[in-house]
């Protein structure tokens, strides 16, 4: 099995975890399955700023099923399962991620009434 994982621009990111084999539909054990027979396994990625930067990320995944003698050995690319984007095959899992910089900064001031005229003025103290 081999991960592909980009950013929008097409450069090489690094899994933070995995591919790790968590299960088949059938119980067989890791690297094998019997005719018909799911096996799921799971990976992650944090999401960096170079990947904020590009827009967002894109996938895929290359399974290559042995045969006896590997004669006969099959490959199959996932797909992203949406067929109403106009591609039904193959396509890579993308996803996007819209920057959303913010900042807010809050100030405060408390004024001590040192002479105790009840004005803010000469003399008074401001605290920040």
């Amino acid at each position: 099995m081999v991960d592909t994982l980009t950013d929008n621009n097409g450069l090489a990111l690094s899994l933070s975890s995995g591919p790790i084999f968590t299960s088949a539909s059938a119980g067989s054990s890791q690297g094998t399955l019997t005719l018909g027979e799911t096996a799921t396994y799971t990976a992650s990625y944090t999401i960096t700023q170079v990947a904020v930067d590009a827009g967002g990320t894109s996938n895929t995944v290359l399974a290559t099923a042995s045969s006896p003698g590997n004669t006969n050995d099959v490959t199959d690319t996932s797909d992203d399962g949406d067929d109403d984007d106009n591609n039904t095959t193959d396509d890579p899992t993308i996803t996007n991620i819209t920057a959303s910089p913010a900042i807010e900064a809050t100030k405060t001031a408390t004024v001590l009434d040192n002479n105790g005229d009840s004005n803010t003025g000469a003399g008074d103290k401001q605290s920040f």
